[in-house]
């Protein structure tokens, strides 16, 4: 049995020196197809986009509200795994709640992505790519009617600091999935797809 025991010390060991750590925010520019390595937010470049976050349109009486969080070393490709954003939230129209992840368990409908970087297409067809900005940070997101299809969102958040107001402007480009039974799209989503939301 002591034998056994060493054995599993001993593999453990050996995989932990073979995993080499980076930093989180290099994952997208020089490290992007390294194997075995754990992206970590060593500089703590995540830290800014944690906590509660609120958007209120007093004309459309919409209240969305996020909680992110980190979780750490959770797997990703190339058996790397690496430092990502989670969360839950819920959205409330004419003070009626429409959803509710912090107290209800629909599965997994947010996914974070990474520091990841952006291009710019130009009308000739080609496309200029803009690197990654530790402001911005990209996911995925979908709402309880539409779990299946986490992968059709491709949202931004972009953290802003202004004297002391923090913010970040969210974007969620959603590649629509249809039914092919009537060709009505099923990822029509209740919360705006772009908005404001500030630091509670």
């Amino acid at each position: 049995m002591k034998h056994i025991i060493y054995t599993l010390i001993l593999l453990f060991s050996i995989n932990s020196i073979a995993q080499q750590i980076v930093p989180l925010e290099t994952e997208y520019t020089t490290n992007f197809l390294e194997r075995d390595t754990y992206f970590k937010d060593i500089n703590g470049e995540l830290d800014k986009f944690i906590g509660t976050w609120k958007y209120e349109d007093t004309t459309s009486n919409t209240v969305f509200e996020i909680t992110l969080s980190k979780i750490e070393n959770t797997e990703s490709a190339h058996s790397c795994t690496e430092d990502r954003l989670t969360g839950q939230f819920k959205l409330v129209v004419n003070g009626i709640e429409q959803y509710n992840t912090y107290t209800n368990d629909y599965g997994k409908m947010i996914m974070g992505k990474g520091f990841n970087p952006t291009y710019t297409y130009l009308s000739d067809g080609n496309a200029i790519r803009n690197p990654p900005s530790v402001n911005r940070y990209h996911m995925a997101i979908v709402e309880p009617s539409f779990v299946g299809f986490l992968h059709s969102s491709d949202l931004t958040i972009t953290y802003e600091n202004n004297s002391g107001v923090e913010k970040i402007n969210w974007n969620n480009e959603v590649d629509k999935a249809i039914r092919v039974v009537d060709n009505q799209q099923v990822n029509i989503y209740q919360m705006p797809l772009e908005m404001e939301l500030i630091k509670q």
